[in-house]
């Protein structure tokens, strides 16, 4: 099981009204549940099990490979923490598809993703004790 939660802060929704949830079938992340918590605030929660949260790990893998790799040539680093990195990757992945599936612009979703409250819990590798 693997829950990814991003939180945004904007004026009105970009969703359609009284939606609360979304079967994704084909997306990366499957299942999205969308939450007001405050008057500009909202949170969406990507929940995955199984073959989808695998896939989804193993992406969010591959682009914190990617990203070291171009780090590494470049001679740089970011300085993110590896539960920074799987956060990010995993928020990014989210924005992208928010934007596919409503059809909005990817910049205007970033102008009001709140990045350093993104959530990733991966039951497998945080909790390896619960089955």
């Amino acid at each position: 099981v693997v829950k990814v939660c991003c939180s945004f802060q904007r004026v009105s929704c970009f969703w359609p009204n009284n939606v609360q949830s979304i079967i994704a079938a084909g997306q990366p992340i499957p299942e999205i549940w969308i939450r007001q918590l405050g008057e500009n605030y909202y949170v969406i929660v990507g929940y995955l099990v199984s073959t989808s949260a695998d896939q989804l790990m193993e992406q969010i893998q591959r682009e914190i490979q990617q990203k070291q790799e171009e780090e590494e040539a470049g001679n740089k680093s970011v300085g993110k923490t590896s539960l920074r990195r799987r956060e990010y990757c995993a928020g990014r992945i989210m924005l992208q598809q928010l934007s596919t599936m409503l059809k909005l612009p990817l910049e205007e979703l970033e102008k009001e993703f709140l990045q350093d409250e993104t959530l990733l819990v991966d039951w497998k590798e945080d909790f390896p004790y619960v089955q």
